[in-house]
């Protein structure tokens, strides 16, 4: 009995394992290109998703900026605030509509923040912290960003033009709901004598509120009206 190996049974192992290799290989190749497809397509998946989103932002700042823009042609601004623009609140009505609520509100809170740097935030007659937070609260930040949920609003209808007006409405009809809420609880101080506080906030505001409010669903009614014949068509 030896140690040495057998040269002849070992030549025939060698040719048992080359066959082997040959036959794992090529059963590997199917699994493991599969999942080179899926990594791929994943990796196509996740950059498409990433680019859509650039893209998503970029027409969102834009549309801020429009907003901004816009809000600088007013008709008479009113002597404790508030004023008629050349349809400020559309393009982030529009945002929401176009991209979702959640685009939507960011669009309009970007505009909020942008309105109180460039114009400044309105000094409550009592000048506390609290009623600076209130007033950043009722007549910017909520009054602007909900703006952007159009969208949820106009999703239930079949028809997206009775959509986007219906949700238009909605909509800008509760930023003057925040404002009414921001006379009475801020502003009340103005109103005149033997005038109740509600009341002012109701007619003060509603004097350029309701004015822009329906400019501003004529404008994205045809406007979503125009867009809804283009893709129709295409």
């Amino acid at each position: 009995m030896t140690l040495r190996p057998d040269l002849d049974y070992a030549s025939v192992g060698s040719d048992i394992i080359v066959i082997f290799q040959g036959r794992l290989a090529h059963c590997q190749r199917p699994f493991f290109h599969g999942i080179h497809n899926r990594k791929r397509r994943k990796e196509e998946f996740e950059m498409n998703h990433n680019n859509g989103k650039t893209f998503v932002l970029v027409k969102c700042a834009l549309l801020a900026a429009l907003a901004v823009a816009l809000n600088f042609v007013k008709f008479a601004p009113w002597p404790n605030g508030g004023s008629i623009t050349a349809a400020a609140m559309a393009p982030i009505v529009l945002a929401g509509l176009m991209f979702g609520p959640g685009w939507g509100a960011l669009t309009g809170f970007t505009f909020s923040l942008l309105q109180m740097l460039l114009d400044g935030i309105s000094a409550p007659p009592v000048e506390t912290v609290l009623w600076y937070i209130l007033v950043i609260l009722l007549d910017y930040v909520i009054a602007y960003t909900v703006l952007g949920l159009a969208g949820i609003i106009a999703k239930p209808f079949l028809k997206p033009v009775k959509g986007a007006v219906v949700g238009t409405l909605a909509v800008t009809a509760v930023r003057y709901l925040c404002h009414i809420a921001s006379g009475i609880l801020i502003w009340g101080v103005y109103a005149p004598e033997g005038t109740p506080v509600w009341l002012y906030s109701l007619l003060y505001n509603g004097s350029y509120m309701v004015p822009e409010m329906i400019i501003t669903t004529i404008v994205v009614g045809l406007l979503a009206g125009a867009v809804f014949k283009k893709t129709h068509a295409a």
